[in-house]
């Protein structure tokens, strides 16, 4: 579907993106987005969030690390750092 909206241009150059339109791609507040230039139209693409992309990390990195404890963690890493001084 197609959805065309009309919105002003401010004198910083700013836009703001229609509510049904940050609805129907759910962005919010502080999203980013990026600004694609094509030949004659700029398109806007909402980038994932963060808590998207960086979904399950956590989980991931404690089993490669033997399921140690953020709080050993940091302690080792002190540790080296001390080290390496």
């Amino acid at each position: 579907m197609i959805n065309l909206s009309i919105t002003k241009v401010s004198s910083k150059g700013q836009i703001t993106i229609p509510k049904k339109v940050r609805d129907e791609l759910d962005i919010e507040s502080g999203d980013k987005v990026l600004v694609e230039l094509t030949e004659r139209a700029a398109l806007i693409k909402p980038l994932k969030k963060p808590s998207e992309s960086m979904r399950g990390i956590g989980k991931k990195t404690k089993e490669k690390l033997g399921n140690m404890k953020a709080v050993e963690l940091i302690e080792q890493m002190r540790k080296e750092d001390e080290e390496e001084l």
